[in-house]
Parts: structure tokens; sequence; C-alpha cells
């Protein structure tokens, strides 16, 4: 049986199939299951004694275990080069040890949102960096970037749409094979969060969702949403991109905000095995 990511790369292959030119398939980036660092993969890589879907297996049974799976989407890879995201933590990746050690301010946030909605929704001053690290090092989850053909550092909001309306129907296959129950959109135009949820809004009547929506007029001054498809057993969330210069205890809290109170009205959503 065929694991996720093996399941992906089929999907890609697929995908790629739109994207005749070759200048944009050298674009092209994969994602899925992040692996997980561990040095016995990579010496036994070096031997080349390294089963292909070993890693794959190890990964993919933490993600089936986890009662809260989160799948992070980003815009896309805004430095024009194709790759392989999932491959991002290890050490053969040129920046594996300053993913893995969260040097970036990109890994940093998502390791204390992937804290925050796995673990405990504490306030962002309560963070603690070991413990990040530790969550980053053992807690599975997804990476995806809706638009498959990396871009440029600022990708407007018509590109992003036009990406959307072409490889939508792809996207939320693979949204099917990872699974996930937690998505969080990194959009500050909301262009995922959007097509994501007017999607699952077809599937579910609306007794059947739940939004929660808050709008801080005073100091710190943002908006905050998240929605539940209780059919689907699916929670979307929209944030700003984790590099977002504003400050990142705001990219938390715009995520985790909504996740307390979601936590207190829905509680049996977190009892799940």
């Amino acid at each position: 049986m065929k694991t996720i990511n093996q399941q992906l790369d089929k999907l890609f292959r697929e995908w790629k199939l739109r994207y005749p030119n070759p200048e944009e398939l050298k674009k092209f980036v994969s994602d899925g299951l992040m692996y997980k660092y561990n040095p016995m993969w990579e010496i036994l890589e070096e031997e080349n004694t390294l089963s292909g879907s070993e890693a794959d297996i190890s990964v993919e049974g933490l993600w089936r275990k986890a009662p809260i799976r989160v799948a992070f989407i980003l815009k896309d890879k805004s430095d024009g080069t194709g790759d392989d995201v999932r491959q991002w933590m290890l050490l053969k990746n040129e920046n594996g040890d300053k993913n893995r050690n969260l040097r970036s301010k990109i890994m940093k946030n998502l390791a204390g949102l992937l804290y925050g909605l796995t673990v405990k929704q504490v306030g962002y001053a309560q963070l603690d960096f070991e413990t990040l690290k530790r969550t980053w090092e053992t807690i599975p989850f997804a990476y995806i970037e809706a638009k498959k053909i990396a871009g440029e550092p600022d990708v407007d909001k018509s590109e992003m749409q036009k990406a959307l309306k072409v490889d939508g129907d792809l996207l939320l296959r693979e949204i099917d094979f990872l699974d996930p129950n937690v998505l969080v959109c990194f959009d500050a135009e909301d262009t995922q969060y959007d097509y994501i949820t007017q999607e699952y809004d077809k599937l579910c009547t609306e007794d059947e969702i739940i939004t929660i929506s808050k709008q801080y007029d005073l100091p710190p001054h943002f908006s905050c949403c998240l929605r539940y498809y209780k059919p689907l057993n699916m929670v979307v969330i929209k944030s700003y991109h984790p590099t977002y210069r504003n400050g990142d205890w705001k990219v938390y809290e715009k995520v985790i905000s909504p996740y307390r109170e979601f936590k207190n009205r829905c509680p049996e959503f977190f009892e799940q095995k």
C-alpha cells in the first residue's frame, strides 16, 4: 500500500502534465508531509541502504496517530526555483540545520503555531524556544504550496486566483490525501482561505458550519476568522504570512485566538482519538 507522500508523488506527476512548458516545470514544487530529522535515516541514505519508503512510513505513522493533524497552506515558493519542501528539515538539505533549529523567521513562527494548535493554546509571550524545538522535531505536520509553480517574493491576488482556477481541484485532492483536520491559510488577501471555504461550504448545510470571527478595534487592531465543518471534521483558519513584518505575536494570535474560543465551544473535537 502506498504511503501518503507516495500518493502525492503520483498526483504531482498528473499535476505537471498541466504545465508542458519546460521552464515552468523547472519551477514545480512538491510538498506534503514534512520529513522529520532522524540521524539514522541520514546515515543509511549516505550508505545507500535506506529504503525509499522508510522515512515515509515513520512520518506517516506519527501523522495517522495524531489527534490534531495540522496542514499549513502558503501561496507559493517565493524564490522562483523548483524544490521538494518535504526535505527542508533533513541534513542533506542546504538549509536543513537552520530549518530544524528554528533559525529562520518562517520556521520559528510555524513551530509556534504547531505548538499552539496541537499542545497548548498559551499566549505568545509564554512560548518557550526549547519547547518549540521539541515540538518541531516530534509532532508531524503538512506543508502545502497552493500554487505549485514557484514565483517571486510578491504574488498578487489575481495571480493566485488564476492558479486556483486552474489547479484548485488538484489542491483539494492533495488535502484529501493528507487528511488534516486543521488547515491554516497564510495569505493576507485570504485567497486560499476564500477558495477552500467556498468549496467546503458546498458540502455542508449552514447548521453544520461553525464560524468564529473577531475584530479587535483596540490594539492590536486585527481581525481573525475560523470555520469548522462538522461533517468534514475540518477546521480552516485564516492567517497572515509567517514572515509578516508587523509582529510575530500577531501571526500567532490571529490563528490561536479564535482557536481558543473554538476549543471552548467544541471540546469534543479535541477529545477525538
